[in-house]
């Protein structure tokens, strides 16, 4: 089973993709998308969920409408596989983007929109050399500094299924070297492999897959630099 991130640009809402991503979705979600307020924003929606589901089905040998997702307490999602072998999934979207990550092991997909408006008293929340890094930027850079560090650590938390449980200053991330280390007392294992991919999707927007397994369990991933078929290939 291949390591995969889909992404595509969040189609017009009258666009036949969007159609046919919509017949994907269950009548459950189709009922939660017809009523979305914007078209915009039902439209990600369906792309995302769509999206989604299509890879799922064919990962499954399913129709796309009838895999069965449960969430578990926290709300991570997941999949039940008739075989049992280990199938992790993640979702993230935009306004302008979606992307779902699929692994065999812990995965963990976040996409976020650099030019919207930030009040970078947030940064509060950072661990202290996520901080010292931000400080060290030159000005104008920093709000795109900060949205990689946040989207690097929504992808942790994702891929994890801890939310914000987690405290966002109890791990550290390191843009420069796409690292992830757990702060003293972290509820994070520290015996863990990290493998992060942090691509920039144009328009303002990146995009952070992270994908944690054992030390003795996930080898160092390479990266495909390449797009094919609007994927994006982690291994």
């Amino acid at each position: 089973m291949s390591e995969l991130v889909c992404w595509m640009a969040v189609p017009d809402a009258r666009a036949p993709i969007t159609s046919q991503l919509y017949t994907a979705l269950t009548p459950v979600e189709q009922a939660r998308a017809d009523r979305f307020r914007f078209a915009r924003d039902e439209a990600a929606y369906v792309a995302a969920h769509g999206l989604l589901r299509l890879e799922l089905g064919r990962r499954l040998g399913q129709a796309p409408e009838q895999v069965e997702i449960v969430y578990d307490p926290l709300g991570k999602p997941r999949v039940r596989v008739p075989n049992g072998a280990p199938l992790h999934f993640s979702i993230s979207h935009s306004r302008r983007y979606v992307a779902c990550a699929f692994s065999r092991y812990l995965v963990g997909v976040d996409i976020e929109h650099i030019d919207r408006e930030l009040d970078l008293s947030v940064s509060r929340v950072l661990s202290g050399p996520e901080r010292q890094y931000l400080n060290s930027v030159a000005p104008e850079d920093r709000k795109a500094a900060f949205f990689q560090i946040w989207t690097m650590k929504e992808a942790v938390l994702k891929a994890f299924g801890t939310g914000l449980s987690t405290p966002l200053d109890s791990f550290s991330v390191c843009v420069k070297t796409l690292s992830i280390r757990p702060e003293p007392g972290s509820p994070l294992p520290v015996d863990l492999q990290w493998c992060v991919t942090l691509r920039h999707l144009g328009n303002g927007s990146i995009c952070c897959a992270v994908r944690i397994g054992r030390k003795s369990q996930v080898p160092p991933m390479n990266f495909n630099e390449g797009l094919r078929d609007e994927s994006l290939l982690l291994s």
